[in-house]
């Protein structure tokens, strides 16, 4: 079992992972089991399982992409941005088809 300090230093090596995915390196018994990416939105996550817990890492606001600044302007405006819609869907069938697992967002 990991302590806190532990556990959120593996939550940061997860957030740099997704935005430098083809170079990640993720600690024994964790293991990518799905990837959430929608080009047509900008929506980029990956999902990880460790023992009894599944972590979704979203990635965040890509400054050079204007879909991603458009969702974040719908967001300020009070609007769902079109992204909503893919990360409830990776949501969905995580949670539907994975049982017995803490779910981290």
């Amino acid at each position: 079992m990991i302590n806190e300090i532990q556990r959120h230093e593996r939550y940061k090596q997860y957030t740099w992972a997704a935005y430098h995915f083809e170079e990640a390196h993720f600690p024994k018994g964790v293991s990518v089991v799905g990837l959430g990416i929608n080009p047509k939105t900008g929506f980029w996550s990956y999902v990880l399982k460790n023992d009894n817990q599944i972590v979704i890492v979203y990635r965040g606001t890509d400054t050079n992409s204007s879909k991603d600044l458009r969702n974040d302007i719908n967001m300020v405006l009070k609007k769902i941005p079109i992204q909503f819609g893919d990360a409830l869907q990776l949501f969905d069938n995580i949670k539907n088809n994975i049982q017995m697992h803490i779910l981290v967002l």
